[in-house]
């Protein structure tokens, strides 16, 4: 029984600190896939989407920082247009200290290549987080944003004014600080979910 605790132990540490990490693509339906698993996904002039698939934190930040890089440069030789990384955050539920700061390090080396840091599709408690953390300053000291979801991050791709993303994230984490929702999405039928908001 003690073994066997002890290796499950080690298991789920080992899965914290090597995460699932995948370079994405834009499928048929418009949602961003892993490409190794859905090669006909299309990668995206002027970026490149990436995404990690667990909670964000110092057994795994390294890692991702590392991983976010090297798919930076990739892209780069590739496409020299590449200015920006957007990190898809859907499969990220929190982050600690160590994870913030880890990001904002991560906008800093971009900028200093030219690059930018997009974090999209963010949930409410990573939201919180982050902004308690301060990092949406420093990340816009930085030249990067906070997204509520993909098409925000994209809208800026192509060049649109970030003020509307910040204020959405603004929002949500003010709505997650009161544990409060809109009453347009408290009264949605059981069977609907709303299209922008991940919580």
């Amino acid at each position: 029984l003690i073994v066997g605790v002890a290796m499950s132990l080690l298991k789920v540490l080992y899965d914290v600190a090597n995460p699932n990490m995948a370079v994405c693509g834009r499928v048929e339906d418009g949602t961003f896939r892993d490409i190794r698993y859905y090669p006909e996904g299309q990668m995206l002039p002027n970026c490149t989407v990436v995404r990690m698939d667990a909670r964000l934190s110092f057994a795994n930040s390294r890692r991702l920082q590392e991983f976010c890089l090297r798919a930076a440069r990739v892209a780069e030789g590739t496409d020299k247009r590449a200015k920006y990384l957007v990190l898809d955050c859907k499969s990220i539920n929190g982050t600690d200290m160590t994870g913030s700061e880890t990001l904002e390090v991560l906008a800093q080396t971009l900028q200093r290549r030219g690059q930018v840091l997009l974090l999209a599709n963010l949930k409410a408690p990573l939201t919180k987080a982050l902004c308690s953390a301060g990092l949406q300053r420093s990340l816009s000291a930085h030249g990067g944003h906070l997204c509520w979801n993909m098409n925000q991050a994209l809208a800026i791709v192509q060049g649109e004014d970030p003020e509307h993303a910040l204020s959405s994230v603004l929002d949500l984490e003010k709505r997650v600080k009161e544990n409060t929702l809109p009453t347009s999405l408290l009264s949605l039928p059981c069977n609907k979910s709303p299209k922008v908001l991940d919580l």
